[in-house]
C-alpha cells in the first residue's frame, strides 16, 4: 500500500506510446496496493476489540491511497469527455478501459468497507475530517451525461457516488458535531452542479424516476437528524421496560399492575422530565419523549438550514444570470415534489414545509424585491401542482385499492372517503394498527440491507412518537393517561432505534403501503397549506406589481390545470382572472388570456362569462394578445352551438380584419374561411350528401344572417372580408365562391318562405343579409333569382316596404352590371318601378335608387329619360331662385325645395352627363359654361347663401358636398372654397358639421379606393356602376386644396369638442395625414392632444395615425413633440376640463399613449425625449409669470410633472436619466429661488465675523437682519409660485426613487452599471402607489390661497433645500463626460435637493473638523434671479415661439 501511494499513474495529458507500459505497470502497482487496503478494512470489521488493529495512520494511509487514485486517475477520466479540451485523456483512457474500470471497481469495494467500519467502530475526529473532504468532493464531480461521452460507463461511476452518500450518511448520523460542517460544505459546493434537469438527474429511484444525486442526500441528511441511536440514549435512573413486561401488559388488558406505574405519564409531569411533585426521578418515557422531541426540532432545524440557503441564493440570482442558484432552487424542489408520495423519503415533506414557511416571509415582507416575490409565487404554483398531484395520487391508489378484500385495504378506503368529504378524524392516522404502522412495517422489511430505508424508518418512527406524546399531551384532560398498549410499544420501538415487529399485523402490499403514507402526508403541515397557497396567489392577481401579478395568473394556471375543481371551490378565481384583462400591462393580460384559455378546456360551461372578456382584448393594443384572443373566441366557436353566440364572436373577429396591423388582418381573413367556408367545400361539391348540405348551409346562413344583424359597421366589414376571399388572388376562390353561391340560392328561398330557414328570420334581414353579398361578388347571383325581387319595388305603403326596397335595390345597383345577358323588357319595368317612386324617397333611398337608375341605363342606353327628369328638376329649382337673396319663407316652397335639390344632386352624383351637355343646353337655356356638374353646382349654389332659412342652407350645403365628393374640381372653384371657409368659421354648428362629412367622406372615398386595390374585381366593378370620369389630377387637387385651404379651421374644430362634430374633424385629419398632404408638424401636435380625449373613438383615431406617422417621420417628429405636450395640456384643460397630468385609480398618464409610441425608437430618441419633457418644467425665476390665477406655468409644470411621475418607463436608464434630470432642475433653479427667499422673504444674510489669512478657517454664519421693508405681494407670488413648482418636482423625483428602488450612487464611488443592467425594465416595489404624491402635489397647488400659505411654502422650500452650515452648496451641477447629469444622494428621507455627496448630516459634521486640511472647492456663484437662464422658457414665449 505504501509503494502504491508513490506510484503515479496521473495523466494532465495522454501519456505517449512509449509511456504506455510503464504506466499499465504502475496501474497494476496502484491496484495491488488497493488489495492491501481491502485487506486490511475486511481486518478491521472482522469484529475484533482490539485497538491495535485500528491506527489511525493506517486508516489514513487507505484514504490517502483513495485520494490519489481518485484524483490521479479516476476523476481525469471522468471529467474527460470525446470533444474538448481533454479528448486526448479521453482517447487514451477509452483503450485502456480495461484496467481503469478494475481500478473503479477496486475503489467501490473499499468504498464499501469503510461504510461497513463507520458503522461498528468509532474514528478519530482527523480520519472522519478526511472522509469527509474525500466524498464530499465526489459527489460534485460531474459525470458524463450519456455512454457515448463516459469512459467508465455512466451507471459506474454513479455507483461510486452512492457509495460516498452512503458514508457521508453514516458519518452524519454519528457524528452529529460533524453535521453543520457537512451541510455547509454540501450547500457551499452546490454552484459545480449541473443547471439543465436532464443533466442534473442521474440518481435513480424505485419507481423509474431520476432525481439530483445532492438532492437524495440532503432529504436522508435531514431524516437522519430525527433517526434515533440507541447507543445515543442517556441511561435512565428507571430500568427500562423488558420486552416481556410488554407483554404481560398487553395480557392484563384494562387491570394494570403496580408496576406498570414505572412507565405511565401523566399530564401533571413536566415537557422536561422532572415530575410536578418536585422529585429527582423521571419515568422512561418522559426521557423518550423529551429524546423524541429533540430528534425531531433537529431534523427541522437541518431542513430549514438547507432550504434558507437555497432561497437567500436564489432570492438574489436570476434564471438568465451568471449564477445558478435560481436553477439548482427549481431542481431541487422539483426533485422534492417528485419524491413526495414514496415513503423511502419523509423528509421531502419536511422540506417543502419549511419552503412554503421561508416563502411566505418574503411574500409578506414589504422589503422584498419584485424578482424574489415572483420566484416565490413561481414556487408556489409549483407546489400547488405538487398537492394537487399527491392528492390525485391518493385517489388513484384508493381505486387500485378497490378490488382487494382484505379488512386494512377497507380501512385505507374508509380513510380516504373520510378525507374526501372532510370528516377525517386525525387520530385514526396515529392508531397502533393505523397507517404509519403500516409504513413502518413495509420500511422495516426492506431495511435490513438499506441504510436509506432504514433512516425513513427511524424518522416516521420519530414523527409518530412525537405526534402521539406530545400532540396528544396538548389536548388531553390533566388526568388522563398518555398511553395504552400500542403507545408502549410505539415508545419501545422508538427507544431501541428500530421497529419492534409483531406478528399482530396483516402482511402490507406496495400499494397499501404508498396509500398509507400518502394519506400521512395529505394531513400533515406542507399539504394543509393548499388553500394558504392558493389565497396569496389570487391576493397578487391584483398586485401593483406588473410582474408579480403575471406571475401569479400563470401559477394559477399550473395550478388548474393539475385540480380544475377548483373552479368550482373557488367561484372568485374567474372574476379576478376577467378583472386581470383590462390590466394596464400587457404582460398581465396575455397571462390573464392564456388562463382563460385553459380554463375553458377545463370547464367549458365558463365560455359564455369569458366571451365578453375575451373579445375585449380582440381590441387590444398589443400585437400578441390581439391574436391570442382571436385563437380563444375561434375554438370557443368551434365548440359552441349556440348561433347569438357565434354570432357575437363572428362580429368581434370580422373587426380584425381590418387592424391596422396586416399580420392580424391575414388571421382574421384566414379564420372567417375556416369557420364559414372551409366546414362546406366538401358538402357543396358531393350530390350524395346534398340533404346533409342544405341542412348544414341553413344553419350556415342564419349564423350569417344573424351576423349582419349586429350593424352597419359589421355588414361593411363582412362586404370587403367577403370580397377579399373570393378574388382571384385567393387561394381557394373556386372552393369559396361555390359555398357563398350555395349560400345566396338557400338565402333567397328563406326570402321567400323564411320558414326553409332555422328561427325564421325577416324578410327584410334575409335582403339585408344578401345585400352584403351582393357589393362583395355581384357574380354570386343569378337572372332568376333577380326576377323574384322585382316585385319589392313597386309599392311603398309601409315602412317594411321601404326596408325591402332599399336592399333589393342595392342588390340591382351591383348584380346586374355583372349579368352577360338580362332581358331588357326586365330592366325597363325595373326602371319605370324606380322612376315612379323616386319623389317618395328619403335622402337614404336616393342614393341608391339614383345609382341603380344609372346603372341599369348602362344596358338600356336610354340615356335621354334620365336627361329629361334631370333638366325638369334644373328647372323648377331656377323657376324657385330666390330674388335679390331675399329668403324663401313659405313652408310648401320650403319642402318642394329640400326635395328637388337633393333629387338634383344625387343625379349629378351618381350620373355622368359631361357628355350630354348639348342637351341640357338646350332645355335649359340660361346655363352657361361647358360642364353638367357646374352647371348642376350653379343652381343649387343661391340657396345656401346666408340670408335663406337653416333648414334650407342645411339641404344646399349637403347637396354641394355631394357633388364636390363625385367631382372632386368643384372643391377648387373660390366661390365654393370660400363658402365653405366662411361656414368653417364663421357659421352654425349644423352647417359646419355638413362640410367636415363632405371632407370626411371624400377622403373615405380616397382610403377606400386603396383598401380595394387587391380586389379588381370589387373595384371595377364600383367604377362600373358610378361611372365617373374624375381624373385622379381632380382629386389630388381636391385634397390639397381641402389639407392647405381648411386645415387649420378643422384643427380647430377638432380641438374644441368632444362631440361628433370633432369626431369628424379628428377623421378629416387623420387622412390628410395618412395621405401625407401635409407636413407631419401640421397635423402631429393635434394627433396627439386628440389620442388624450375621452372620447374613445376620436383617442382611437388619434393614437392609431399617431403612431403611423412616428413610424414614417420619426425624426421629423422629434421637433414636434414639445409643441404637441403644450397642445395636450390646453385640450385637457379646455375642453377635457381635466388640467391634471394623470387620471384613474391606480393613476396613469395622460400621456401614456404618447410614451408607449415613443418607446419604439432608439434608446437616444428616448432620452432626448425625456431630457426635453424634463426641460419645459425649468423656468426662469426673474420673469416667472404670476398674473394668471391659477399661474400658467405652474398649472402647466404640474401637467408635466404628474405625467413624468407616472409614465411606465421601459428602461432602469431611463428612470435614473429622469431623476437625474429632475435633480438638475432642483439643484440650478432651486438654488437660486431658495437664495431669495431666504435674503427678500425671511430676510437672513451673511456675514463674516473674523477676518483672516487664506490659511484660516472663515467662521461663516447666517443672521436674521432687520427687516427693511415688507416684500411686494408682487415678488411674494411669484418666488412662491417658483417653490411650488420646484417642490412638486422633488415629490416626484422622489416618488420615483421610491417606487423603482433607484439606488445609492455618489460622487466619490461611483460604479457605472453594466449596459446589460441599465437595459433591463425597471422593477417597482411593492406598495408604492401614487396616493401620496398625489395628495403632495395637492397640498403644494393650495399655497396662493392666503398670505400665511405663501410664506408657509417658501419657508418650506427654503428648508428643503438647506444644508449644514459647514457644508458650501454649488448652485450648478456637474455633468456626465457622456452629457447626462449625474444622479445625487438618493436617501428617501434624509437627503435634499445640495446634498450632492449623499453623504448624512452627521458625517458633513464629522468632516468639518478636518476642512481646513482639505483642498479647496472650485468657487460657484450663485445664479443671477435677474438673468436669464438659458434652459428656462416661460409658457408664454414658448407658445409664442411655437
Amino acid at each position: 500500500m505504501d509503494s502504491a501511494i508513490t506510484t503515479d499513474i496521473s495523466f494532465e495529458t495522454a501519456p505517449h506510446d512509449e509511456d504506455n507500459s510503464r504506466w499499465l505497470d504502475n496501474t497494476t502497482s496502484v491496484e495491488t496496493g488497493l488489495r492491501s487496503a481491502r485487506t486490511i478494512l475486511r481486518t478491521m470489521v472482522g469484529g475484533r476489540e482490539e485497538k491495535e488493529i485500528y491506527p489511525e495512520e493506517l486508516l489514513q494511509k487507505i484514504l490517502d491511497l483513495l485520494r490519489k487514485v481518485m484524483d490521479s486517475c479516476i476523476i481525469p477520466v471522468v471529467e474527460a469527455r470525446v470533444a474538448g479540451s481533454h479528448s486526448e485523456v479521453f482517447g487514451f483512457a477509452s483503450s485502456h478501459k480495461k484496467s481503469i474500470t478494475q481500478l473503479n471497481h477496486a475503489i467501490g469495494k473499499i468504498m464499501q468497507l469503510l461504510s461497513e467500519l463507520l458503522v461498528k467502530v468509532e474514528l478519530a475526529e482527523s480520519t472522519i475530517n478526511t472522509m469527509e473532504f474525500l466524498f464530499t468532493r465526489i459527489l460534485f464531480v460531474e459525470n458524463a451525461h450519456n455512454e457515448k461521452d463516459s469512459v467508465l460507463g455512466v451507471h459506474r461511476f454513479e455507483a461510486i457516488r452512492r457509495k460516498a452518500m452512503d458514508i457521508i450518511a453514516e458519518i452524519f448520523l454519528r457524528y452529529p458535531e460533524q453535521r453543520t460542517f457537512i451541510f455547509n460544505e454540501i450547500l457551499t459546493s452546490l454552484q459545480k452542479l449541473p443547471t439543465t434537469r436532464q443533466h442534473a438527474r442521474q440518481y435513480k429511484l424505485g419507481d423509474g424516476k431520476n432525481i439530483q444525486l445532492v438532492s437524495a442526500l440532503i432529504m436522508r441528511l435531514v431524516q437522519t437528524s430525527g433517526t434515533c441511536l440507541t447507543s445515543r440514549l442517556v441511561a435512565p435512573k428507571v430500568p427500562a421496560l423488558p420486552v416481556q413486561d410488554i407483554a404481560d401488559h398487553e395480557d392484563d388488558g384494562d387491570s394494570q399492575s403496580g408496576d406498570a406505574s414505572s412507565v405511565t405519564i401523566s399530564a401533571h409531569d413536566k415537557a422536561d422530565g422532572h415530575a410536578r411533585n418536585g422529585s429527582t426521578s423521571v419515568s422512561l418515557m418522559q426521557i423518550q419523549a423529551n429524546e423524541m422531541k429533540s430528534l425531531y426540532e433537529s431534523s427541522i432545524r437541518s431542513a430549514q438550514h438547507v432550504v434558507k440557503f437555497f432561497v437567500t441564493r436564489a432570492s438574489t440570482a436570476s434564471k438568465t444570470g451568471d449564477q445558478p442558484h435560481r436553477h439548482l432552487l427549481d431542481i431541487f424542489v422539483e426533485d422534492l415534489v417528485a419524491v413526495l408520495s414514496l415513503p423511502d423519503w419523509p423528509a421531502s415533506e419536511l422540506l417543502l414545509r419549511a419552503l412554503v414557511s421561508i416563502l411566505d416571509e418574503i411574500i409578506a415582507s414589504e422589503k422584498s424585491t419584485a424578482p424574489a416575490k415572483n420566484m416565490a409565487l413561481e414556487l408556489f404554483g409549483l407546489l400547488g401542482c405538487a398537492i394537487s398531484e399527491i392528492m390525485s395520487a391518493a385517489q388513484h391508489l384508493s381505486k387500485n385499492l378497490e378490488s382487494d378484500e382484505s379488512k386494512f385495504s377497507e380501512y385505507l378506503a374508509q380513510l380516504m372517503d373520510g378525507y374526501m368529504t372532510d370528516r377525517l378524524d386525525e387520530g385514526e392516522l396515529l392508531k397502533w394498527n393505523g397507517p404509519y404502522r403500516a409504513v413502518v412495517e413495509s420500511l422495516h422489511v426492506r431495511s435490513s440491507d438499506d441504510r436509506l430505508i432504514s433512516s425513513a424508518e427511524g424518522y416516521i418512527l420519530t414523527q409518530w412518537s412525537k405526534i402521539v406524546y406530545w400532540d396528544s399531551r396538548a389536548t388531553s384532560e390533566p388526568d388522563e393517561p398518555l398511553q395504552n398498549n400500542g403507545t408502549i410499544k410505539l415508545y419501545r420501538s422508538f427507544s431501541s432505534g428500530r421497529w419492534i415487529s409483531a406478528d399482530d399485523f396483516e402482511p402490507i402490499s406496495s400499494t397499501q403501503c404508498r396509500l398509507a403514507y400518502v394519506l400521512i402526508i395529505l394531513n400533515m403541515g406542507f399539504c394543509r397549506t393548499f388553500r394558504h397557497l392558493l389565497k396569496i396567489l389570487l391576493d397578487h392577481i391584483s398586485s401593483d406589481q406588473i410582474t408579480v401579478r403575471s406571475r401569479s395568473l400563470k401559477s394559477v394556471t399550473q395550478i388548474l390545470e393539475k385540480d380544475p375543481t377548483i373552479l368550482d371551490r373557488v367561484p372568485s378565481i374567474i372574476k379576478l382572472i376577467l378583472n386581470s384583462t383590462s390590466d394596464p400591462s400587457s404582460m398581465v393580460r396575455d397571462s390573464a388570456l392564456n388562463l382563460i384559455g385553459k380554463c375553458i378546456v377545463l370547464k367549458p360551461a365558463l365560455e359564455f362569462e369569458v366571451c365578453k372578456s375575451i373579445m375585449a382584448c380582440s381590441d387590444d393594443t398589443a400585437t400578441g394578445i390581439r391574436k391570442r384572443s382571436m385563437k380563444l373566441l375561434k375554438d370557443i366557436y368551434c365548440r359552441n352551438s349556440r348561433k347569438d353566440l357565434k354570432a357575437v364572436i363572428s362580429e368581434s373577429l370580422l373587426q380584425r380584419a381590418k387592424d391596422s396591423d396586416e399580420s392580424i388582418a391575414d388571421l382574421a381573413r384566414q379564420m372567417f374561411e375556416e369557420m364559414w367556408l372551409m366546414p362546406f367545400w366538401s358538402l357543396t361539391n358531393s350530390s350524395e350528401n346534398s340533404a346533409e348540405a342544405r341542412i348544414a348551409l341553413r344553419d350556415q346562413v342564419m349564423l350569417v344572417i344573424k351576423t349582419v344583424q349586429r350593424g352597419e359597421r359589421v355588414a361593411s366589414v363582412l362586404e370587403l372580408l367577403v370580397g377579399h376571399i373570393l378574388s382571384k388572388t385567393s387561394k381557394n376562390v373556386e372552393e369559396n365562391t361555390r359555398v357563398c353561391k350555395a349560400m345566396v340560392a338557400i338565402a333567397f328561398e328563406g326570402m321567400i318562405d323564411n320558414r326553409d330557414l332555422p328561427d325564421t328570420p325577416s324578410q327584410p334581414h334575409v335582403l339585408q343579409t344578401l345585400t352584403v353579398f351582393a357589393k362583395a361578388s355581384p357574380t354570386l347571383f343569378t337572372q332568376s333569382q333577380l326576377g323574384h325581387l322585382q316585385p319589392y319595388i313597386s309599392s311603398l305603403n309601409s315602412r317594411e316596404d321601404l326596408n325591402l326596397f332599399r336592399s333589393v335595390v342595392v342588390i340591382f345597383r351591383y348584380v346586374l352590371p355583372t349579368l352577360s345577358a338580362v332581358q331588357l323588357e326586365f330592366l325597363k319595368s325595373i326602371q319605370d318601378d324606380l322612376l315612379q317612386t323616386i319623389q317618395k324617397l328619403a335622402k337614404s333611398e336616393l342614393n341608391e335608387v339614383v345609382a341603380c337608375l344609372w346603372t341599369i341605363n348602362g344596358k338600356l342606353l336610354n340615356i335621354d329619360r334620365l336627361i329629361k327628369l334631370t333638366t325638369s328638376i334644373l328647372a323648377r329649382i331656377h323657376k324657385m331662385q330666390p330674388v335679390n337673396d331675399m329668403p324663401i319663407e313659405n313652408e310648401k316652397d320650403l319642402s318642394t325645395l329640400k326635395r328637388v335639390l337633393y333629387l338634383a344632386a344625387h343625379f349629378g352624383k351618381h350620373c355622368d352627363f359631361e357628355m350630354h351637355f348639348r342637351a341640357f343646353k338646350a332645355s335649359l337655356p340660361w346655363v352657361t359654361g361647358d360642364s353638367v356638374a357646374n352647371m348642376i353646382v350653379d343652381h343649387i349654389m343661391p340657396f345656401a347663401g346666408a340670408k335663406q332659412p337653416l333648414a334650407l342652407r342645411y339641404v344646399a350645403f349637403d347637396s354641394i358636398g355631394m357633388m364636390c365628393q363625385a367631382w372632386p374640381r368643384n372643391y377648387n372653384r373660390p366661390e365654393i372654397a370660400h363658402t365653405f371657409q366662411m361656414v368653417l368659421r364663421d357659421e352654425h354648428a349644423d352647417l359646419q358639421r355638413i362640410v367636415l362629412f363632405s371632407f370626411r367622406d371624400f377622403f373615405a372615398a380616397q382610403d377606400h379606393q386603396d383598401l380595394v386595390k387587391h380586389n379588381p374585381e370589387a373595384s371595377s366593378a364600383m367604377n362600373g356602376k358610378i361611372g365617373r370620369t374624375a381624373t385622379a389630377s381632380d382629386n389630388d387637387g381636391a385634397a390639397a386644396l381641402i389639407a392647405q385651404g381648411f386645415l387649420n379651421d378643422i384643427v380647430r374644430i377638432a380641438l374644441a369638442s368632444q362631440d361628433a362634430y370633432a369626431l369628424a374633424a379628428t377623421e378629416v385629419i387623420a387622412s390628410i395625414s395618412r395621405q401625407g398632404l401635409v407636413h407631419p408638424k401640421e397635423c402631429g401636435p393635434a394627433l396627439v392632444a386628440l389620442g388624450t380625449s375621452t372620447n374613445v373613438e376620436i383617442a382611437e383615431i388619434a393614437f392609431q395615425e399617431h403612431r403611423n406617422l412616428h413610424q414614417q417621420h420619426e425624426s421629423t417628429f422629434e421637433r414636434q413633440y414639445m409643441r404637441a405636450i403644450y397642445e395636450v395640456f390646453v385640450y385637457q384643460r379646455d375642453v377635457v376640463r381635466d388640467p391634471l397630468g394623470a387620471i384613474g385609480q391606480p393613476y396613469k398618464s395622460k400621456l401614456r399613449s404618447m410614451f408607449e409610441i415613443i418607446k419604439t425608437s432608439k434608446v437616444k430618441y428616448q432620452t432626448r425625449f425625456l431630457s426635453n419633457f424634463c426641460a419645459k418644467v425649468d423656468f426662469d425665476p426673474a420673469e416667472l409669470d404670476v398674473a394668471s390665477n391659477p399661474p400658467r406655468h405652474l398649472q402647466y409644470s404640474r401637467f408635466l410633472i404628474e405625467n413624468i411621475a407616472f409614465f411606465e418607463y421601459a428602461r432602469v436608464d431611463d428612470v435614473q436619466h429622469i431623476v437625474s434630470c429632475l435633480e438638475k432642475i432642483t439643484a440650478g433653479t432651486g438654488a437660486g429661488v431658495a437664495h431669495a427667499i431666504n435674503t427678500e422673504i425671511l430676510q437672513f444674510r451673511l456675514d463674516a465675523s473674523t477676518e483672516g489669512s487664506t490659511d484660516e478657517l472663515r467662521d461663516i454664519s447666517m443672521r436674521r437682519s432687520d427687516p427693511v421693508q415688507d416684500v411686494t405681494p408682487a415678488r411674494l407670488r411669484q418666488l412662491c409660485t417658483a417653490s411650488m413648482i420646484l417642490s412638486m418636482l422633488w415629490e416626484a423625483r422622489t416618488f420615483l426613487r421610491r417606487l423603482y428602488g433607484v439606488g445609492q450612487q455618489r460622487r466619490e464611488n461611483k460604479t457605472k452599471a453594466s449596459a446589460k443592467d441599465l437595459n433591463k425594465a425597471p422593477t417597482k416595489a411593492s406598495g408604492v402607489i401614487g396616493d401620496r404624491l398625489m395628495e403632495a402635489i395637492a397640498k403644494v397647488s393650495e399655497s396662493l390661497e392666503c398670505h400665511e400659505k405663501m410664506i408657509g411654502q417658501c419657508k418650506a422650500f427654503a428648508e428643503l433645500l438647506s444644508i449644514d452650515n459647514e457644508l458650501k452648496v454649488p448652485a450648478e451641477v456637474e455633468e456626465e463626460p457622456d452629457g447626462r447629469p449625474e444622479i445625487f444622494s438618493v436617501d428617501d428621507d434624509g437627503d435634499t435637493p445640495m446634498s450632492v455627496n449623499g453623504a448624512s448630516k452627521i458625517d458633513k459634521r464629522r468632516s468639518s473638523t478636518s476642512i481646513a486640511s482639505t483642498p479647496q472647492k472650485k468657487k460657484r456663484g450663485r445664479p443671477s434671479l435677474g438673468v436669464r437662464r438659458k434652459s428656462g422658457r416661460s409658457v408664454e414665449e414658448e407658445g409664442d415661439s411655437e
